[in-house]
């Protein structure tokens, strides 16, 4: 039998081999960007060439006072409003893809409104990083702040709270959280449910690359309250590299931290967020999603189909359900509760 002070000892030391290991894991393991997806990239950069003029940049002030960007589309028509939209793009972009979808909705006579998410885009945050956000919860603070915007010229307007691929892994946070009161409805388009999900191809298709040791290590750190290291990056995107000696930003993120990784997306509890969802929720999805396996997304919330109204849009990809005619269509429709 030990004694008290072997035993003691050998703790000790079991703590600091611990604390060693996780050391080594926060320090030498980093996310390697991946090969740029031409599935993914060449489909984002013809959208944007699409003849449609991006909205003019505009700004808000952030409870922290950052400020944070966002385009605007005005409906087209002068009766009141049915709904207005808040749109939320995918990981490692920002507002610009979603501007076939806020020209497409305001034309139908719902204004929309494209944020920049805090960390991507140009809405860097008062830390000035690219990728990264200053605690995990802050995205909620900043879409309740961007509400009050909104609520300026739509008082009484219901809301719909619209999300793509990570940004629709968020919206359905959003749904299943405090915030998700100030909305109407919740449109899910290809969303991003976790790296575990069965609707997610390994390594969401080659589109990122996940520093896992780091993330097993930051991820025991913080759930014993240490979040000195939650600003370091943990996930690296496919997307080509910024140019040598570009002055201009392409307003890409490359890699995202640790905080932003799990603040930008769904929880732990995603058919719980489901359950617990105000409004309804419509998750549309591309059958040729190259980086979801979009036929999984019935089976997976099976539990609750009564809660989340499903599409599968036929030949459609995960970058063209943001502009593919049909799939405008459809998702239109979805924000309108067809």
């Amino acid at each position: 039998m030990l004694s008290s002070r072997k035993f003691w000892n050998l703790a000790a030391i079991g703590g600091v081999i611990a604390a060693v290991i996780l050391a080594s894991m926060v320090m030498f393991s980093r996310p390697v960007p991946p090969p740029p997806l031409p599935a993914v990239v060449d489909a984002a950069q013809a959208a944007a060439r699409k003849d449609l003029p991006l909205p003019k940049l505009q700004r808000y002030v952030a409870r922290d006072g950052a400020h944070l960007a966002y385009r605007s589309y005005p409906q087209g028509r002068t009766e009141r409003p049915e709904a207005a939209v808040i749109l939320v793009s995918g990981s490692g972009g920002s507002s610009v893809a979603m501007n076939t979808l806020g020209y497409a909705l305001a034309r139908a006579g719902l204004p929309a409104f494209a944020v920049d998410t805090r960390g991507q885009g140009q809405s860097v945050g008062r830390s000035g990083t690219r990728g990264d956000i200053d605690y995990i919860g802050q995205l909620e603070d900043d879409l309740e702040d961007f509400v009050n915007v909104v609520r300026t010229d739509h008082p009484s307007t219901p809301l719909v709270l619209l999300g793509h691929s990570s940004g629709g892994g968020f919206a359905l946070r959003v749904a299943g959280g405090h915030a998700g009161m100030l909305f109407s409805r919740f449109v899910l388009l290809a969303p991003y449910l976790g790296p575990a999900a069965p609707t997610t191809r390994p390594n969401s298709g080659g589109w990122a690359h996940a520093a896992v040791p780091r993330i097993i290590a930051l991820t025991v750190l913080d759930g014993v309250g240490i979040d000195a290291f939650n600003h370091l990056p943990v996930i690296a995107f496919a997307l080509p590299p910024q140019k040598a000696g570009e002055n201009t930003d392409d307003g890409l993120t490359r890699m995202w931290s640790y905080a932003m990784m799990r603040n930008f997306g769904p929880s732990d509890d995603i058919i719980g967020d489901a359950k617990k969802s105000r409004g309804p929720i419509t998750l549309l999805a591309g059958s040729n999603d190259e980086v979801m396996i979009a036929d999984r997304y019935a089976e997976y919330f099976s539990a609750v189909k009564d809660k989340v109204k499903l599409s599968l849009l036929p030949g459609v990809t995960h970058i063209s359900i943001l502009n593919d005619p049909a799939a405008v269509v459809g998702v239109v429709g979805a924000v309108k509760g067809n």
